[in-house]
C-alpha cells in the first residue's frame, strides 16, 4: 500500500491592521470594528473571554483597546 502525503495546512492570513483596531481582519478599520470591540468589552466584563478586539494584546478586552480603535479611525478619516 501507498502512504497518503500528509496534509500541509494552509496558513492563516495575517492580520496586519490588528494592533491598529482591525478586529475582523478585513484591512479595513471602521464602525464595524468598533461594535465588535464593543461586543467584546461587555462580555468581558461578565467573564466571557474573546480576544478578538484585543488590539494591544494585553489584559484582556479595555478602554484601551477602544482608544487604540479610535485613534486610528480618526487617522484613517482625515485627507491625507
Amino acid at each position: 500500500t501507498q502512504n497518503s502525503p500528509t496534509p500541509i495546512p494552509a496558513s492563516l492570513p495575517f492580520c496586519y491592521l490588528k494592533s491598529k483596531g482591525d478586529a475582523n481582519c478585513d484591512n479595513v478599520i471602521n464602525i464595524v470594528d468598533y461594535q465588535i470591540w464593543s461586543t467584546d468589552f461587555v462580555n468581558a466584563l461578565k467573564g466571557v473571554v474573546n480576544e478578538q478586539s484585543n488590539f494591544d494584546s494585553l489584559n484582556g478586552i479595555t478602554i484601551v483597546d477602544f482608544n487604540i480603535w479610535k485613534t486610528s479611525m480618526v487617522d484613517t478619516t482625515l485627507p491625507h
